[in-house]
């Protein structure tokens, strides 16, 4: 998959070149190559909140709740901080709100249920 993303990150840093509006998908895709691949979870931390700021300047909310749904996957899965996955997953629900997918907003709602129930009933 590593070849596949580096030619993705590629084909995004030429569109960037014609115009800002491809930037935060960019930070987004760079974030999950930090995450998944290349396992640099302060700078995929650092990227999703970067593309999170970049789709808002554009008004891109779809793509603001896609990307804060990432980041709460992110400190949920790799860096154990539920506290800062919650804020992601509100911001997720109410950016998908705000969007108008309401069964999207639902799903973050059980993210944000699944994180208070105590870790000892995970198992």
């Amino acid at each position: 998959y590593s070849s596949r993303a580096k030619e993705a990150v590629r084909r995004y840093e030429e569109l960037c070149q014609h115009g800002p509006h491809f930037r935060h998908r960019l930070a987004a895709l760079q974030a999950e190559i930090n995450f998944h691949i290349d396992k640099d979870f302060s700078k995929a931390s650092v990227l999703y909140d970067e593309s999170i700021r970049l789709a808002g300047e554009h008004n891109y909310v779809h793509e603001q709740a896609l990307v804060c749904e990432l980041a709460g996957i992110f400190h949920k899965k790799e860096l154990i901080d539920y506290e800062k996955a919650c804020s992601y997953f509100e911001d997720a629900k109410k950016y998908y709100t705000e969007w108008g997918s309401k069964r999207k907003a639902q799903e973050m709602d059980k993210c944000i249920t699944d994180l208070a129930i105590p870790i000892y009933q995970w198992f």
